[in-house]
């Protein structure tokens, strides 16, 4: 049947006439708009005022009613009344924004509007009105005959609690981390999940495997003596886990020790933790030193201290073979939240061997350290968290540095003296591009490393008092000098002067070193042959002074004076003379 349409008036072949409505797009009609708003703003908030309180009350006894055991007691809407009169008081309140909303005229929009927005109106409508009822049923399906305990007859009831709790669970992969499923409970935290103390609340798991067994260390505020405290559980099966052991827990009650990180000193067979214990001075890094994963609860701690630095907050620990050695030994290497170097120690973690070392990456909260090979060659990866002062940082960085070398203090002070050279270089910049107060930060931060760079210069370029003095003579041309002989010429300082980098060896830079090379050299040649004139003249006039003239010449890089003076004559006296 074909149709013509004239004038709003539809007219079929057969003949008969159909009205055609004018169809006006709703946003497009003021009273349409009202309505359309109207209706998801009334549902919701009368939905959410009756259904919503009674979670939020639930919640608010479960956090503050002490003791915790009457907690489990549900809320007013539950507990009201049983039986019919439950299922009336239930039905009401969770379908209470449904029935306002009919008063709304939501069938009025389903009569004007376009049949588009008509479909997915009347489906809101609809699974919004069943799910209700599903809701109101299944909460008082459980408190038909219940008896005893009313949480466990309610299904609904526990929904917020259940929110609040904490759980650190163990997940395994058997394809190499593609997917994952779950194997075990590790520990359970009634909740909620904040620092607040008081809170049965569980943060921070770290696994480690040991003897056929894994351990999992984790902070736990569960205990009402302590704020938090540090505890390992075991497992042999992945499934049954052991009871836990206090390995820090202070008798402070605000001290919040946390972040513990365990490595293996394969060197010493000995085993280190790290970990923050924070309270009013903040978050200080502290360490312990044991024989055994299990017994590190025994060990004292110890606070890490280089000069007057003190590390703070979120510390990461490794062991690795040392990158100088053959003889097994190694270097301990940790970090935290709030310096940009690391801390390097060697195999014994003695409390004074600590030094820092500049790595040029960011500090920012949870720095982790691995060892990784590039190219058959090991380095250090740094993997950043993301900095909780400034949300513009908020993201994950992985940076790659050398690994620290610890035993060539020639290639330690070379490098220490080129990071000298190049925060001389940044700060000059800084300080010309003066922009504001970040400027002023930045700088600050640079002049830092400097002082850093200059306490590494100093300490690697020290001689080492255990060693006897030395009783080689120096070598004039020697390959690797000590850096106390190292001599640098003038053009080089210059350069940096300059604010030019020398690690650029342009051709107008060498051009200008070999320039300086030649004047100096021409200097050298003039005073000792100035030296050697007069040498001989002194020689001549006052003989008695002959020993102390050629000793003197001798001393600045010449010869016997006698001879030389008489020598350079040319007249064949010097050889009578010296006879």
């Amino acid at each position: 049947m074909s149709e013509r349409k004239a004038s709003g008036i539809t007219v079929a072949s057969d003949g008969a006439v159909i009205l055609a409505v004018p169809v006006v797009t709703w946003y497009k009609h003021a009273g349409l708009r009202k309505i359309y708003l109207m209706m998801p703003i009334l549902m919701w908030l009368t939905g959410s005022l009756s259904w919503l309180s009674e979670l939020s009350f639930t919640v608010r006894y479960r956090v503050e009613a002490p003791p915790r055991v009457n907690s489990e007691l549900i809320s007013w809407v539950v507990v009201s009344q049983v039986n019919r009169g439950m299922f009336v008081s239930g039905r009401f309140l969770v379908g209470f924004g449904s029935n306002i909303s009919i008063g709304a005229a939501p069938l009025l929009i389903m009569e004007l509007a376009y049949p588009q927005h008509r479909g997915k109106l009347t489906t809101l409508y609809n699974t919004l009105w069943y799910v209700g009822s599903i809701i109101a049923a299944w909460t008082v399906y459980g408190t038909i005959k219940y008896r005893g305990h009313v949480s466990w007859r309610v299904p609904v009831a526990p929904v917020p609690v259940v929110l609040s709790q904490a759980y650190i669970d163990l997940y395994a992969s058997q394809d190499g981390g593609l997917t994952w499923e779950f194997v075990s409970h590790i520990a359970y935290g009634a909740g909620p999940e904040t620092i607040q103390d008081g809170n049965d609340a569980i943060w921070e798991p770290f696994l480690l495997m040991h003897e056929g067994q894994l351990i999992c260390y984790y902070s736990d505020q569960r205990d009402p003596l302590h704020a938090q405290k540090l505890l390992p559980v075991t497992t042999t099966d992945l499934r049954t886990w052991s009871e836990p052991v206090d390995d820090v827990a202070h008798a402070e009650f605000g001290n919040r020790p946390g972040m513990a990180i365990v490595a293996h000193i394969e060197s010493k067979n000995r085993w280190i933790m790290t970990y923050e214990i924070c309270g009013p001075p903040g978050c200080v890094v502290n360490y312990k030193v044991s024989d055994s994963p299990l017994t590190l609860g025994s060990a004292p701690d110890t606070p890490l201290v280089v000069g007057n630095v003190v590390p703070y907050g979120s510390p990461y620990v490794i062991w690795t073979p040392h990158p100088d050695r053959t003889d097994g030994s190694g270097l301990i290497i940790m970090n935290g939240s709030d310096r940009e170097e690391l801390f390097i120690n060697e195999d014994a973690a003695d409390p004074n061997g600590w030094r820092m070392v500049n790595v040029g990456q960011w500090s920012v909260y949870s720095r982790e350290l691995n060892i990784i090979n590039v190219e058959d060659e090991k380095k250090l990866m740094i993997t950043n968290g993301g900095n909780m002062a400034d949300g513009s940082l908020n993201y994950v960085v992985c940076g790659v540095v050398v690994l620290i070398q610890g035993s060539a203090p020639d290639k330690s002070s070379l490098n220490d003296l080129k990071d000298v050279i190049q925060h001389l270089f940044e700060i000059q910049s800084a300080v010309h591009g003066y922009l504001g107060p970040e400027t002023q930060q930045e700088l600050v931060r640079k002049i830092k490393s400097l002082t850093l760079s200059l306490s590494n210069l100093s300490e690697h370029s020290r001689p080492d008092p255990s060693l006897p003095p030395s009783t080689t003579a120096p070598r004039i041309n020697d390959p690797d000098p000590a850096l106390h002989t190292v001599q640098l010429p003038p053009e080089i300082i210059d350069y940096v002067d300059s604010a030019r980098n020398p690690d650029i060896y342009t051709r107008e830079f060498v051009e200008l070193v070999q320039k300086g090379n030649q004047d100096l050299k021409g200097k050298a040649e003039a005073f000792a042959s100035f030296r050697d004139v007069l040498a001989r003249e002194m020689t001549s006039a006052m003989p008695e002074c002959k020993g102390e003239v050629e000793r003197v010449v001798r001393a600045t890089g010449g010869g016997d004076g006698g001879s030389r003076a008489d020598n350079g004559n040319g007249n064949g006296n010097g050889n009578a003379g010296g006879t």
